[in-house]
């Protein structure tokens, strides 16, 4: 590999370079998205600062082959030295360089998790670019090798083309174990293919994306209505008169108190105070979001997140979020019946679910949900590069609880 490249941390004066980068790399479409959420998601990104320390005091637990399989050089250059060393809240994006020209790049949004009742930072890959002029020469696994000996614990939604890529630089790393002669036999990776759930409301329009059949479309419009009558027929809803479902401006109020109650039932959980979800939600810079609260008596007994986007030219529905005290299927039921609703009356074709764990998969399914499995399906990938037992359920995904407000998924629409 030419060892003119180099490897630098990103700091605000470089952010011109690396949107001249985005224009060589990606679509016009997606070079106008990227530049509008870049400041959002990385220049003023407000977790940046409380990340940095953490990843700072978990230098020493990274696993010691994890280390060596990274270049020291650039190991040395993701420590803030000089007048950065002052400034801790920079974003975490590396940059690679040839000859003082940009080349390639590999940036991070932090998020904290609830890992076994202890709060802890993740980071998710995002804007992971190499030049087109310089692809071919393992350049990406050594942004990779770098991002991975810096941060002890790591999280992505990938295709199939970003699960060929991981699996290369686990196949590098995994060699380094090897060599390290590394006895423990615990999983540091997984993975788990997410497959979305999708409720078609007008199976006319719907059927109208895979066939130009007339015959067909009026076909599926009859027997999607008369399966909607089935469901109907054979669901049994009794609600309470204790809870109350409103649409609110934002989630803001008793939400603290909240997910202080609600996050000790799940082993691993994105944190969702108000000050992430008002980041994640409220201030994003391209898109608008829903909330609906359920109330009990006066207490908060979940929410739920949705929004409207086109898919294929066909305007549907998604569920981003929800949390619900005690994994009631009252509440989410009832919040999901009255987010569709809201939907519907915005003009959705359809609704999806994107991602949604157990026992709220089920509950979908009896509210007329399918499962729909194409090539662009998304698996999660979890990494654990921490000495720190503790941390072990990190890369056992069937513990988590994750929706699609979690991750980078919801950010590309």
């Amino acid at each position: 590999m030419d060892d003119t490249f180099r490897i630098e941390r990103y700091r605000r004066s470089d952010r011109e370079q690396v949107f001249a980068l985005m224009r060589v790399a990606y679509q016009p479409n997606e070079v106008a998205r990227e530049i509008k959420q870049w400041d959002w998601k990385h220049d003023r990104n407000p977790f940046n600062a409380e990340a940095e320390r953490y990843r700072i005091a978990n230098r020493p637990r990274i696993l010691p082959f994890v280390r060596a399989a990274a270049r020291p050089e650039d190991l040395a250059a993701m420590e803030l030295r000089g007048p950065q060393s002052d400034n801790l809240d920079e974003p975490c994006c590396i940059l690679l360089r040839k000859a003082g020209e940009l080349v390639g790049m590999f940036c991070f949004v932090p998020q904290r998790f609830m890992i076994s009742g202890a709060e802890h930072w993740a980071i998710i890959g995002s804007n992971f670019i190499v030049h087109p002029a310089y692809r071919g020469h393992q350049l990406g696994v050594r942004l990779s090798l770098t991002m991975r000996a810096d941060n002890a614990l790591n999280l992505n939604f990938s295709n199939q083309s970003g699960q060929r890529s991981s699996e290369s630089t686990n196949r590098t790393l995994f060699g380094k174990r090897s060599e390290a002669a590394v006895e423990s036999n615990d999983a540091i990776t997984s993975s788990q293919r997410l497959t979305p759930l999708f409720k078609p409301i007008d199976w006319y329009e719907v059927v109208g994306l895979l066939s130009s059949s007339t015959f067909l479309r009026k076909s599926a419009a009859i027997v999607g209505s008369g399966l909607e009558l089935a469901r109907r027929s054979v669901s049994w809803e009794h609600p309470s008169q204790r809870i109350r479902i409103l649409e609110v401006d934002s989630l803001k109020d008793r939400i603290d108190e909240f997910w202080n109650r609600v996050h000790h039932d799940y082993p691993v959980i994105a944190v969702r105070d108000q000050r992430y979800l008002d980041w994640r939600f409220a201030a994003r810079p391209d898109v608008s979001y829903r909330y609906l609260v359920a109330l009990a008596d006066s207490n908060l007994a979940g929410y739920m997140v949705f929004r409207m986007a086109d898919r294929d030219g066909m305007p549907c529905g998604n569920v981003v979020d929800f949390l619900i005290e005690n994994r009631s299927f009252e509440v989410f039921t009832r919040l999901l019946k009255h987010a569709e609703q809201s939907m519907k009356d915005a003009g959705a074709k359809a609704i999806i679910c994107g991602v949604a764990s157990m026992p709220y998969r089920s509950m979908l399914w009896r509210s007329g949900y399918f499962p729909v499995r194409t090539a662009a399906t998304p698996h999660l990938n979890t990494i654990r590069l921490s000495s720190d037992p503790a941390l072990r359920v990190f890369t056992d995904v069937r513990r988590w609880f994750v929706t699609m407000g979690d991750g980078n998924l919801d950010f590309f629409s």
